[in-house]
């Protein structure tokens, strides 16, 4: 059984987990020019299509390391209070970080103007027990190839598996033809980075933030 991935093998994997999402990411940003493509039109309408499709791809990779003899013992998903906290404070720390960007670029007035608030009446309109079992899936899936199989590299290969990462979390925005997107992609794919190498490769804390910015977005104001 292998513990580390080949450079082919993380190529073949981002085919199959992510390929048709990068394709049409980049179609959609050469015929835009520089119009901004709302990042909600890249997902499929039907939300139990989209979960179909991902469960397929996730049990495609899963195949794959498995013929490949892959050592599934390498990751970690550990599910505590002390992981929850943790899944809590990340969300909340680069809704921070997030809320003073668009502070930043548009002014203090306007990002607070412009900010929903979520409160529980808007959540329970707003979002679906479907769409919340995509955004859970969504958030392990996504997390699972960017920091999972990734990061399941030799050590003297870390450096360039943390960028071909980050390169990757951009592409796959690149539909929405924007910077900050882009910027706050490297941002997020970085402390998720640092904080899966740092809590022994554990993957609930960071799928579950991920999960949470899905449903709510990256913003501490929004709950003020």
């Amino acid at each position: 059984m292998k513990k580390n991935l080949n450079w082919w093998d993380i190529g073949i994997l981002t085919i199959i987990m992510l390929g048709p999402t990068l394709c049409l990411s980049i179609i959609m940003f050469l015929h835009s020019g520089n119009e901004i493509v709302p990042s909600g039109d890249i997902v499929a309408s039907d939300t139990i299509y989209s979960i179909l499709i991902q469960l397929f791809q996730l049990i495609a990779a899963l195949f794959y390391l498995r013929i490949t003899k892959f050592d599934f013992s390498r990751w970690n998903y550990k599910v505590t209070i002390k992981t929850l906290l943790l899944a809590l404070a990340i969300f909340f720390g680069l809704g921070i970080v997030s809320d003073g960007i668009h502070m930043l670029t548009n002014g203090i007035t306007e990002t607070i103007e412009n900010t929903p608030q979520v409160t529980l009446a808007s959540f329970m309109t707003q979002v679906s027990p479907m769409y919340v079992a995509y955004t859970i899936l969504n958030g392990f899936y996504t997390e699972f190839f960017y920091l999972g199989i990734c990061s399941a590299v030799s050590d003297d290969c870390h450096m360039c598996s943390y960028l071909y990462g980050i390169v990757i979390r951009i592409l796959v925005h690149l539909h929405t033809a924007s910077f900050m997107i882009a910027f706050t992609s490297v941002i997020i794919g970085t402390v998720y980075y640092i904080i899966y190498k740092k809590n022994g490769e554990n993957l609930f804390p960071l799928a579950t933030s991920h999960t949470l910015a899905n449903i709510f977005g990256f913003s501490l104001l929004r709950f003020l």
